[in-house]
């Protein structure tokens, strides 16, 4: 429905969207965890093609009249991000306006709409760490499961690198160092030895306590004995975690990593995506509906951003 730009009509729009804008900044009453995994990148298209490249091997031995081993560079394999268009919105009536009730309707629909928006991209990017030891939804550009113990390096000949425990097992002190060791020997494209290290885990909120115990503890938790807890001693995880209700399975976890040297986990948005909701009024009628749209795709631009563990079972 287009907008009248002239007489009572473009008067009305203005002040509504005022109120939009204002009641917009308040936010909703949700807490994204996202930002803490994703980076946010704005595309202008709606595809988008992210192609790694892998460089040279190692120098090659030879004599000294020997002619230079001209290596060639090799094309990884792409992805793509498709983007989805997301949509809500709600009416305020002409009989809600005659009442003088449309400012406090307008005010907790502004709130609603804001709170529904931080839930969906919540839920759009929990999705791919829900899925992430699964090809029935995602996958990544080798056609693996986002997490597997399978990841081609680009150069051929390089091998494989994994992401995640060859085996499902909860959180403890064993399986933390495993990942701990498992992450360490991750390798760059070429197939030299990476500077992957661990950085932070992602954990489902019933899983804080042994979290805690397993990372924090001075001796090793649930033992006797007095040797050290070496995570805890050698400073690895550290950190509190992420713990984030959208995931679930209760059983698995996540470590998120750095030194990989580019961006991992994206959230990715359409460059023209307005972040304000779009008010329009039925000219015919006096409603005034307020519509917010956007345009998201989660993606994984590099496996190597995150490790996973099933934990004890299946995640689904």
């Amino acid at each position: 429905m287009p907008i009248m730009t002239t007489g009572q009509l473009a008067y009305e729009y203005e002040y509504v969207n005022e109120q939009v804008r204002d009641f917009w900044e308040d936010g909703g009453a949700y807490m994204p965890v996202y930002p803490m995994l994703f980076k946010e990148r704005a595309i202008a298209q709606a595809r988008h093609e992210d192609v790694p490249r892998a460089g040279v091997g190692k120098f090659s031995s030879a004599v000294e009249s020997e002619d230079v081993v001209y290596d060639s560079l090799y094309e990884g394999k792409k992805g793509t991000a498709l983007l989805i268009q997301y949509h809500q919105g709600f009416a305020v009536t002409e009989r809600a306006k005659r009442m003088k009730i449309s400012r406090d309707i307008m005010r907790a629909g502004i709130s609603s709409i804001a709170t529904a928006r931080d839930v969906t991209l919540d839920s759009i990017a929990a999705d791919l760490l829900n899925y992430a030891f699964l090809t029935t939804k995602y996958v990544y550009r080798d056609a693996l499961a986002i997490c597997s113990t399978a990841h081609e390096y680009i150069r051929p000949g390089a091998g494989t690198g994994s992401n995640r425990s060859a085996n499902g097992t909860d959180i403890g002190e064993g399986s933390l160092e495993q990942a701990i060791t498992d992450i360490d020997l991750i390798k760059t494209d070429e197939g030299f030895p990476g500077s992957v290290v661990a950085d932070r885990g992602v954990i489902h909120p019933s899983q804080k306590f042994s979290w805690e115990r397993a990372t924090m503890s001075m001796q090793q938790p649930g033992s006797a004995n007095n040797d050290i807890n070496a995570l805890k001693s050698r400073g690895y995880l550290q950190g509190k975690p992420i713990e984030w209700k959208m995931l679930s399975s209760t059983r698995a976890w996540f470590i998120l990593t750095k030194g990989y040297g580019s961006d991992g986990l994206l959230m990715y948005k359409h460059s023209e995506d307005s972040d304000t909701p779009i008010p329009y009024i039925d000219e015919k009628n006096g409603n005034t509906y307020v519509r917010s749209v956007m345009f998201r795709a989660a993606y994984v631009r590099n496996w190597r951003a995150i490790y996973g563990n099933s934990g004890g079972s299946v995640v689904v």
